[in-house]
Order: structure tokens, then C-alpha cells, then sequence
């Protein structure tokens, strides 16, 4: 198992789509391991990533064994504005740290080092989730949604765009938390994808 760090985090120049970063990621993933099947887990814009690289993975006729998006949702121009400058970015910025240290799952913003790149690297990354559109895919997809505080993101995206079984997983959690005080009930829902040896359970197909 492999993390995959930002890029822009470490002073190197962020990325601004989707697509070159599964690409920078894609090497990684590769280098770590050069064929199939390949086990890719994605959170909130991770998950966009994820599905990107689980994409070109299967273009290139590689396995993928599980396909698993935590709470990840798409652009949606009804509620999502594009315009992230100055104030408004600022006021993103704000709200997307301020929810994870509600949850534990990160620092406050006074606290944050290296303000001024994480917030270029939001920047980047807000773009590329706006200017996003993915196609459809030939992988079986996971969804773990989390239900809580009227915070369940549509699944109905996904599903338009899987030629294969998408699977809904309902989490009672916020967005934040689902990988902090709920992160074993999303354990548990990986888990149970997993047959004997690390095969993953097509049980229950959709």
C-alpha cells in the first residue's frame, strides 16, 4: 500500500487537472507496482484522482480490482462557483481547513505551515475539479457516501458513468470525519470487499 502526496506540497509547482495528476500519480503507482491488479482508494478530490488513474489503467488493459471513492462528488454548476480568487478562495481555503480540525482530521489554520502553498495547491485543485468531466469506465466502483448532517453526495453521477456494478456503501459521518471517528466503518466496508488472499468479493453485484 502507497500514499500519494500532493504535488505542490513539497515546492515543487501543483498540478491543475485531473488528468496530469493521475499521470504524475500513475508513475508512482507503477513504480511501486508495474502490473495488475491494482487496489485504489480515493477521499473527497483523491477520489476524482483515483478514478482517473483506474481509468487509464484499464485503457491499458490492467486490473483493477477495486475501485473505492470515499464521498468524492463532481463539478456541479449549481452549486459550485468557479471563481476562486482573492476572497473567495480565501473563504474556501478557510472552511475546507476549518471542517477538518472540527474532526480531528487535521491542524487549524493558524497552525498550518507553509499557509501561502497550501493554498496555491487548493487553488490548483479547485480548478481542476471544476474543469473536470469524466468518461465513462469499464471498472467496478465503490462509493462510500457519508449520510451525515444532510451531507450525502449523489451517487447518481457515478452510476450513469459505470459500464460495470456500482456498489453503495451509506456511512452515518460528515465529509470531515469519515476517516477519523468513522474511519472503521469505512474499514469495514474495504474489508468486506476483500475474499480470501486479498481477492476482492464480487458478492452482490449491482
Amino acid at each position: 500500500m502507497i500514499g500519494l502526496r500532493a504535488p505542490g506540497l513539497a515546492g515543487d509547482a501543483p498540478l491543475r487537472s485531473i488528468e496530469a495528476l493521475a499521470d504524475r500519480h500513475l508513475e508512482a503507482v507503477r513504480a511501486h507496482q508495474a502490473s495488475g491488479p491494482y487496489h485504489l482508494v480515493g477521499w473527497s478530490f483523491g477520489g476524482l484522482v483515483a478514478y482517473e488513474i483506474a481509468q487509464r489503467l484499464s485503457r491499458a488493459g490492467q486490473t483493477v480490482a477495486l475501485l473505492a471513492l470515499l464521498d468524492s462528488r463532481t463539478y456541479d454548476p449549481a452549486r459550485d462557483a468557479r471563481d476562486v480568487s482573492g476572497a473567495n478562495l480565501q473563504q474556501r481555503f478557510e472552511e475546507h481547513v476549518d471542517g477538518r480540525a472540527r474532526t480531528s482530521a487535521g491542524p487549524a489554520i493558524e497552525s498550518l505551515p507553509d499557509l501561502d502553498r497550501r493554498l496555491a495547491v487548493y487553488a490548483a485543485h479547485w480548478e481542476a475539479f471544476c474543469d473536470y468531466v469524466p468518461s465513462p469506465i469499464d471498472v467496478d466502483m465503490d462509493l462510500v457516501v457519508a449520510t451525515g448532517q444532510g451531507n450525502a453526495h449523489s451517487a447518481d453521477t457515478w452510476s450513469k458513468l459505470a459500464r460495470r456494478a456500482v456498489r453503495v456503501h451509506p456511512v452515518a459521518a460528515s465529509h470531515y470525519d469519515l476517516l477519523t471517528e468513522h474511519v472503521r466503518a469505512v474499514g469495514a466496508v474495504l474489508e468486506a470487499r476483500q475474499g480470501p488472499n486479498g481477492a476482492v468479493s464480487n458478492e452482490n453485484a449491482g
